[in-house]
C-alpha cells in the first residue's frame, strides 16, 4: 500500500474506515462466514 495522505486527519479517516471494516464488516471462514462482530453477537445469545 502506497498511499500518501495530504494531512493527519485524512490518514486518521483511513484508519477509522479500516478498523471498522475489520472489526464488524470482514467475512471470515473461520467464523462460519460470519464478520466478526456477528459472530460475537451470536455468540452472546447462545451464552445468555
Amino acid at each position: 500500500m502506497d498511499e500518501h495522505f495530504k494531512n493527519k486527519e485524512d490518514l486518521i479517516q483511513t484508519m477509522t474506515e479500516w478498523i471498522n471494516f475489520y472489526n464488524r464488516r470482514r467475512i471470515k471462514t473461520k467464523l462460519d462466514g460470519k464478520s466478526p462482530e456477528k459472530y460475537r453477537e451470536l455468540a452472546i445469545q447462545q451464552v445468555a
